[in-house]
């Protein structure tokens, strides 16, 4: 019976270990996002790059995947193509290495994430990337 309660408690902490660890990240990415958008871009780079630190401690593909991108775009807002293009091609190497479909239920996602990334690096649509509406 201790074997088994012990079992539960660990999995309980994993679990809000877990919920933790996602509310950082999604804290972080709303804060970047914020910063850039009232024009604090040199600061989004900076949360942004904590941001991609916490994605990728939680090893989630989908994560890493919208770190990169975003923070691709504050970098291509300062001017700062080259280290632009180098964080894109991190995301599209990410999205396109295969660890996607490990969840199902974030396929979809996953893939609009990709798409919406090749579109930013200029790759234009490619596999099953919808036309954006104009």
């Amino acid at each position: 019976m201790r074997l088994i309660l012990s079992i539960v408690v660990a999995m309980l902490t994993l679990m809000v270990a877990k919920a933790e660890a996602l509310d950082e990240f999604a804290r972080s990415y709303v804060i970047a996002d914020s910063l850039h958008s009232i024009g604090r871009t040199d600061s989004a780079v900076m949360v942004g790059a904590e941001t991609i630190a916490l994605a990728k401690g939680m090893d989630n593909s989908t994560m890493l995947v919208a770190a990169h991108s975003s923070q691709g775009v504050f970098l291509r807002s300062l001017g700062l193509v080259d280290e632009a293009l180098d964080i894109y091609g991190k995301a599209l190497d990410i999205s396109n290495s295969g660890v996607f479909g490990d969840n199902p239920d974030a396929d979809a996602g996953n893939e609009n994430w990709a798409c919406a990334v090749r579109r930013r690096v200029g790759k234009g649509i490619q596999g099953a990337c919808a036309p954006m509406a104009e």
